[in-house]
Formats: C-alpha cells, structure tokens, sequence
C-alpha cells in the first residue's frame, strides 16, 4: 500500500511479532473505520456527514496496520487545522487502545508538526485532559505560555 500519501512505515513488536505500520497524510479508507476508533477510546463522533467535512477541511494523518490483503486496519490518526500564516491547532490524537504504549502517538505528533512546518506555521496550539499532559510535556509543548488564556463560546 505504498502510494504518494504514505509518509513512512515503520514495522513495531507487538503480541509477540512484528506488525508493519503505514503512516498516510490525509488518508482514511473508510469513514465507519473512523467511528469504530473513537468509539473505541470513549468518544462518541458518529455522523457520518460530519466525519467527512472534518476529514475534508482539515490536515490529518492516519496510521494502518496490514493485518489481511483485504484492506489496512486504522488504529490511529490525528486531526489538525491552521489558519496558514501563524497557528496550527491540533484537535485530536487517538491510538486505539489495543495499540497505545508503541510510539505511534509520538510519531503521529512528529509527522504532523514537521507537515505544518513545511507549511511554514511555527506555532502549534492543543487542548488535552490532563492525564495526558505528560506526554504533550514531553514532546516540547507548554502550558499557557505568555500567560494566554483560551476562551471558550458555545453556541
């Protein structure tokens, strides 16, 4: 499945064998894959129609595993949008949780910042849970620097 969207791969242990891991820029195969992964982390995005404009508009890189001939399985992705001069904001990370612990959430975020800075957008903005602010820590990122506050309107 080695194509222009392929970014690496990268073969990982895993239950003891080697699994081949593709990472593809602004590639889901199908979009239930999709539901089926957020599901699987606890979040509920099931529309459809929303799904494929998020998918549509914004950048996003996916990882697969090759477990068949049939199709890649998606077991990751995440989600970004920018507003091309200044910031990119990263919306979402998941790694299904079968596959959590590898190194694909790190390499995922590493493939994205380095696409956004081929964009030239120094500036990467996030909002995370705080059992998962460790992991952004160590990736570089800080909290409210500058003392910047985000604000929030719900319509």
């Amino acid at each position: 499945m080695l194509d222009d969207t392929t970014l690496i791969i990268k073969s990982i242990p895993f239950s003891n064998k080697e699994i081949k891991v593709l990472f593809k820029r602004n590639t889901i195969l199908d979009i239930k894959d999709l539901i089926l992964l957020y599901k699987s982390v606890g979040w509920q995005k099931n529309s459809v129609n929303k799904l494929q404009r998020l998918i549509k508009n914004n950048l996003l890189i996916s990882c697969f595993i090759e477990l068949s001939t049939i199709k890649p399985n998606l077991i990751g992705f995440v989600l970004a949008s920018s507003d091309c001069e200044y910031y990119s904001i990263i919306w979402d990370l998941m790694i299904n949780p079968k596959f959590q612990n590898l190194g694909l959430g790190k390499e995922l975020m590493s493939l994205i910042i380095h696409e956004t800075k081929k964009m030239r957008i120094n500036n990467t903005i996030l909002f995370a849970d705080d059992e998962v602010i460790n992991f952004y820590k160590k990736l570089g990122f800080v909290i409210e620097p500058n003392k910047t506050k985000v604000l929030f309107l719900s319509n």
